[in-house]
């Protein structure tokens, strides 16, 4: 195996997704794109995955088996050492300072932005490598002394390859290739595989005398084929990329305003008008820049040979674009639209897609760089593919260490795989259990999935599994025995073998919650073997139940709400947040009855109160707290834990797949909760709390004649920096763990910090020059100090006090969530 100890590579990996609704052509394009006939084709359950080579001069994409690579790690490892001697002549003393290709954010999760060569380095927010090797590292081993150069034939590669790569590329004998040795001032290659480095003297050779930049013409295009049905929607959102180009695809001869049926789930209807605006909406919200412009979003309508002239075509056109105008939304749709004739081999249209999908991801490739010294572990994760599909992360630590020059830190192999999460080709959380697994290939957790919702007919002729169906979809509730029996009859996938993960990483990702109960003898909260599929949910709360659930209970003074600025997205928002809401708490019981509906949701919060979540699908997310023990009224610190968990969950869904949006997703709105106004509170709201913060008091939104008490209403949701409740948390000792997350929560005039941590102003100057690109980075080495020099007085406490006792602005949310482990 060849190995590369520096040098980047340009990421020619692109992902196309072909999106749009049920029965529109999305299958058939994909298939034409591909130069495949469209015999025998079917609607896509879940989402299928092609992969195609594409290069300039070659308007035929040619199919590629899923997970290789462009060629092959020879090929690729060849052309950075071909890029490095060209780049070499052209160095300019400017360039020497921008070797770093990429930079890391550490907001959430799998958030890593990588920046051209040209571009500014980004160092906002604290180091990604500090939150990894603070929050990852517990519980795995070191694997740094596994590897042994002596088991192997080393060489190394040089810049005189170019001067005898014809020789090289020809020679057949093993013992011949072993013994060269060259060697590269700016690129070091090591040797194992002596079969690969025949093939990698050989692409030396064809590139000889050709400018690198020839050499870059060609990108590997992986085409995400969606199914339209609903109920697919839950998996879809997992995958967005910024980086992708999506293919938004629709029928032609449907008007805006025709009804979509879904044949497999007839009760799901909406009309296209709604269908374009959900697509180009989570696109936008989920991954898209703040200005729209990226990632682009190609449309594509169908059956075009339905019309009579050009003319009826571009005004449908028109009409489609004038649903985004004066939305940043827009933005992200290309410049061409283009109409297809699926059935007709020879359309022209088909060509100019490909062209489009090459232009774009061309410009991506060269604006993407990753380090060279990935292409080996992401060869061999990719021939792994081939018999698992889930692994330890101790096996992707065994497999770095079996390369020539494997990655090794586990800060580093980390980062690979946030970086491929992001990507769409892996999905791996660095968060409690799942830390230790990967799954390498994603479309294992769409089929687990998919093997559960397309089982009808399996379990409709045994009569064990008929009625756990049909409850399953009238009540979205999934019985872990059907789970079981339906995972077992699939023999093509090992989905038994890896049950309780796959189930872990469902949850994770807000597909399914299992409910939750409180034992009766302990108190404790124990998973019930039931699961909760969100999207499933179809029965609305009646105002019979809600009268019920509320009747005689002191409720919150108002009603919060969290306004989305696309309300299209609203219902997949609220299926996530359902999600991690039953994984948090109980769902409220009434007569047997779990409480949980199509847009609206009861939890348990405590013994004392309960919490409503409701989809206002014309507003936004709102929640409200009750008590459960009359005539009590609501404590406060509820509210305020209420508020943040849903405010975090939210937050996390946008930032999650796009770490570049830096403000709140939601504005607040607050309704009047009356009695008066019955069991929903008042029809209208007051919106925007900077208008009304200030003031003592409010009339009523639906102008009764009862006025809110601002103060009073404001309090019980936000608690600033009251965190007096947390008594046991503030006793422990701060983790360099918890110090990662701490220094998120500490902004402007963070160094005035100092002196309330007994710091003098010498080491908080050194520290702040030593990490002067990153200001979340000096601050969590402000804390690391100390730590340090308090290795007694370094609780919570000590430290809140310490923050409360100076100017420095904190996030207070921030700082209960970690004492609440949101």
């Amino acid at each position: 195996m060849l190995a590369l100890n520096e040098g980047i590579e340009s990421d020619n990996f692109i992902r196309v997704m072909v999106v749009g609704n049920f029965n529109q052509g999305k299958t058939s394009l994909t298939r034409r794109l591909l130069g495949l006939e469209l015999e025998g084709i079917e609607s896509t359950d879940g989402i299928d995955i092609h992969s195609a080579n594409c290069n300039l001069d070659d308007i035929t994409w040619t199919k590629a088996e899923l997970h290789t690579n462009e060629l092959n790690g020879a090929h690729r490892l060849a052309k950075v050492v071909k890029q490095n001697k060209d780049s070499k002549h052209k160095r300019t003393p400017v360039d020497a300072d921008s070797d770093k290709e990429f930079t890391f954010s550490s907001s959430h999760e799998s958030d890593i932005s990588f920046v051209s060569k040209n571009g500014n380095e980004v160092e906002d927010n604290i180091s990604q490598a500090v939150k990894i090797r603070h929050e990852g590292q517990n519980g795995l081993s070191d694997y740094s002394n596994t590897y042994s150069d002596s088991d192997s034939v080393t060489s190394s590669v040089s810049e005189s390859a170019w001067a005898n790569s014809d020789e090289s590329a020809d020679s057949s004998s093993d013992s011949d290739l072993s013994e060269e040795v060259w060697s590269d001032e700016d690129s070091h290659v090591q040797v194992k595989d002596i079969n690969l480095l025949a093939g990698f003297s050989k692409t030396l050779k064809n590139a000889k005398g050709k400018d690198s930049s020839e050499n870059e013409q060609s990108i590997h295009v992986n085409i995400w084929d969606f199914g339209g049905q609903f109920i697919y929607y839950a998996t879809h959102q997992i995958f967005h990329s910024k980086d992708a180009i999506y293919l938004l695809v629709f029928d032609l001869t449907k008007d805006l305003d025709s009804i979509i049926e879904d044949d497999d789930f007839p009760d799901q209807k909406t009309d296209l008008r709604t269908c374009l605006k959900f697509w180009v909406g989570s696109v936008h919200a989920f991954v898209g820049t703040e200005d729209g412009n990226v990632p682009k979003i190609i449309l594509v309508g169908t059956h075009k040979a339905d019309f009579p002239s050009n003319s009826d075509i571009e005004d449908k056109f028109d009409k489609v674009l004038d649903i985004f105008i004066r939305t940043k939304a827009r933005n992200h749709i290309y410049t061409q639209p283009f109409a297809v004739e699926n059935t007709d081999p020879d359309d022209r249209s088909i060509t100019e897609i490909k062209k489009a999908i090459f232009d774009i991801g061309l410009e991506k490739a060269k604006s993407s760089k990753v380090p060279a010294k990935w292409i080996q572990l992401e060869v061999a994760l990719n021939e792994m593919r081939h018999v698992r599909k889930l692994v330890k992360f101790k096996d992707v630590v065994d497999l770095d260490a079996s390369t020539d020059s494997p990655i090794k830190d586990e800060l580093q192999l980390k980062i690979f795989l946030k970086y491929h999460h992001a990507k769409g080709t892996l999905v791996y959380f660095d968060e409690d259990k799942l830390r230790e697994f990967v799954v390498i290939d994603p479309q294992f957790l769409v089929d687990a999935f998919k093997c559960i919702i397309t089982s009808k007919r399996f379990c409709k002729w045994r009569s064990n599994l008929h009625d756990l169906w049909e409850k399953l979809m009238e009540t979205a509730v999934l019985e872990k025995y059907l789970l079981n029996k339906v995972w077992e009859q699939d023999k093509t996938h090992p989905f038994m073998e890896h049950r309780d993960i796959l189930l872990a990483f469902l949850q994770r990702l807000r597909i399914l919650a299992e409910t939750l109960y409180i034992d009766e003898v302990t108190g404790d909260e124990r998973g019930s073997g039931k699961y909760i599929v969100p999207s499933l949910l179809k029965v609305e709360c009646s105002k019979t139940t809600l009268e019920r659930a509320l009747e005689g209970k002191k409720r919150s003074l108002v009603i919060l709400g969290l306004s989305l600025e696309n309300t299209t997205i609203l219902k997949t928002i609220f299926e996530r947040v359902t999600a991690a809401a039953l994984g948090r708490w109980p769902p409220l019981e009434i007569d047997g009855q779990n409480l949980v509906f199509q847009s609206t949701a009861f939890y348990l919060l405590d013994l004392q109160h309960a919490g409503i979540i409701s989809n206002a699908s014309d507003r936004g997310v709102e929640i409200t707290v009750f008590s459960q023990c009359p005539p009590a009224c609501v404590e406060n610190v509820v509210c305020d834990r209420f508020r943040r968990f849903v405010e975090t969950v939210i937050a996390n869904e946008f930032q999650r797949l796009n770490s570049e949006r830096k403000h709140k997703p939601f504005s607040y709105y607050i309704k009047c909760n009356h009695a008066a106004h019955g069991c929903k509170g008042s029809k209208k709201a007051h919106c925007g709390l900077d208008d009304i913060k200030n003031k003592y008091r409010v009339c009523c939104p639906d102008n009764e004649s009862h006025a809110i008490i601002t103060k009073h209403a404001l309090a019980e949701w936000f608690h600033g920096e009251n965190v007096a409740h947390h008594e046991t948390a503030l006793k422990k000792k701060v983790t360099e763990k918890d110090l990662g997350k701490i220094a998120q929560a500490i902004g402007e005039k963070w160094e005035l910090l100092g002196p309330s941590l007994g710091l003098n102003d010498v080491d908080v100057q050194r520290i702040k020059m030593d990490h002067r690109h990153c200001t979340e980075t000096a601050i969590y080495y402000l804390l690391i100090s100390w730590k340090k020099k308090n290795p007694v007085h370094d609780t919570m406490q000590d430290l809140v006090k310490a923050m409360k006792d100076c100017d420095a602005v904190v996030n207070w949310d921030k700082i209960n969530n970690i004492l609440d482990e949101f």
